[in-house]
């Protein structure tokens, strides 16, 4: 097989997916991919490229819900709950699993969960959240 590109050989190898996009960053590591020996140009295959869409859509999705989020009654325990978890189902692929429908409902969960604290003033600043991080890399040997 060769590259597109620069007809380099192309060679099964691991990759990384990078996305900036509005919103979010998504970078997933280790990805399979055919990969050009001579201007590193990666090609994924089918499944993975399918994969990638069903978490790119995912994550459109949960960043749209954080968006929204209604600003006077976010709480999952105030009236409407039933409504906002039909319209998160709705949202999702088709080929959704239980096991999908269960990390979904728990992100929107957490992400209520953290919107409340804010409200009532239990955040923390970027700026901690940042040295906290540093510090916390620097315990694992990173700089």
């Amino acid at each position: 097989m060769k590259c597109h590109f620069c007809s380099g050989e192309m060679k099964k190898g691991k990759t990384t997916y990078t996305l900036n996009r509005s919103g979010y960053h998504l970078l997933i590591n280790d990805v399979p991919a055919w990969i050009c020996s001579q201007c590193n140009e990666a090609y994924f295959e089918e499944n993975a490229v399918d994969n990638i869409q069903l978490i790119i859509k995912s994550l459109d999705n949960q960043v749209n819900r954080v968006r929204e989020a209604d600003l006077e009654g976010r709480s999952l325990s105030t009236k409407g709950v039933k409504q906002k978890v039909i319209r998160m189902i709705e949202a999702l692929p088709e080929e959704v699993t239980i096991d999908d429908i269960m990390a979904e409902l728990y992100f929107m969960k957490q992400v209520d969960t953290g919107l409340n604290e804010l409200d009532d003033g239990k955040g923390i600043p970027h700026e901690e959240v940042e040295k906290r991080i540093v510090g916390r890399c620097k315990g694992y040997g990173n700089n």
